[in-house]
């Protein structure tokens, strides 16, 4: 018969059909160079500075001084046809592209694209910009219920107190460098500059407490230790304690001593003023705490009373022959935990 059988003719209909599906998949062939080396980007120079980079490389950082406030970048690309931005500017291959930073991280998006349009590559270099000096630095720390020893310094960094028995817990107030946005902890928690901490309970013995301040980079930091000691209960801290009594009087000024001479443990005093000229008939007596936020009580011979914090002049003047009388002073501690007292007997001899 020699023709074509039914069974066969399908059979070539269905292999056209696949020839002709074949043919026409994918649809349109790409408009440019197909990409999938998975990099784009050859090279990247920086100034100032120098960048360490690797093509494939997803992310570099570097650090900078704070005096440096931009960074230029130059990106060579892999292929004439690859586009280029550099922080989200459109740049060209070997272009000088600007970049402003900020204090602390700066991440810069470096991204080269194919003439597909398929992203061939892509690295984040990452600019720390650091704080300006003494960002990290207390301007002033205060700790209630005693006076820090040594006396703060921004630049120090360790520090004690004397805490008395009576006191429970403590509040400490920093306050950072005027201008500045660092960050302050106390003990882990974020205090505002000039804010106060939330109150810190002290045992009897040694307490650490941890101040630290991050400047505004984010990164660089300062720590202050101190160590708050409770004292045992019936010892007296020197956070009540006088710190110095100065007796004079007369013109021309004449200082007269302390029997016995001067202890802040001992409380209890005697001065004689010789009568008459040129010692005149006035007496003052100048009384300071040890610790400078301490509360005074005068008690004056002949009535009345005063407070004042710190530091304590009083005086009288018409002083009788052969009169004496006697001075006091109560000197509270900043967190009213205990009080003591000193005497000053003032006698006038011939």
């Amino acid at each position: 018969m020699g023709g074509v059988t039914s069974g066969s003719s399908c059979r070539l209909l269905v292999l056209f059909c696949l020839l002709a599906l074949l043919a026409g998949c994918g649809g349109d062939s790409p408009s440019g160079p197909q990409r999938n080396d998975g990099d784009g980007i050859a090279a990247i120079a920086i100034s100032p500075g120098n960048l360490t980079y690797t093509p494939g490389t997803a992310a570099c950082d570097i650090q900078v001084d704070n005096a440096v406030a931009t960074m230029s970048f130059t990106v060579t690309l892999a292929t004439a046809t690859d586009s280029l931005t550099i922080a989200g500017v459109p740049a060209n291959a070997g272009q000088v592209i600007e970049v402003p930073l900020a204090v602390g991280t700066n991440p810069v998006a470096i991204v080269a694209r194919a003439a597909d349009g398929d992203t061939t590559g892509a690295c984040t270099v990452t600019v720390l910009r650091l704080a300006a000096a003494g960002q990290e630095t207390l301007n002033y720390l205060i700790l209630s219920g005693g006076n820090l020893s040594p006396g703060f310094h921004p630049a120090s960094t360790a520090y004690t107190v004397e805490l008395n028995n009576g006191t429970t817990s403590v509040v400490v107030t920093p306050y950072a460098r005027a201008g500045t946005s660092a960050l302050i902890t106390v003990n882990g928690a974020v205090v505002a500059s000039g804010g106060h901490s939330a109150a810190i309970p002290v045992a009897d013995g040694a307490n650490a407490i941890t101040v630290v301040v991050t400047a505004e980079d984010g990164v660089t930091t300062k720590t202050y230790d101190i160590v708050a000691n409770r004292l045992a209960a019936g010892v007296v801290s020197s956070s009540c304690a006088a710190a110095g009594i100065t007796c004079y009087g007369g013109y021309p000024l004449q200082y007269f001593p302390l029997t016995p001479a001067f202890d802040p443990e001992v409380t209890t005093y005697t001065v004689q003023r010789p009568n008459g000229s040129p010692y005149g008939n006035d007496f003052t007596i100048a009384f300071t705490a040890a610790n400078d936020v301490a509360s005074i009580r005068t008690y004056m011979p002949m009535g009345g009373e005063y407070v004042q914090q710190g530091s304590s002049t009083c005086g009288m003047s018409g002083i009788d022959l052969g009169s004496s009388w006697t001075f006091r002073f109560g000197v509270t501690a900043p967190d009213g935990s205990a009080t003591r007292t000193y005497d000053v007997t003032v006698s006038i001899v011939d």
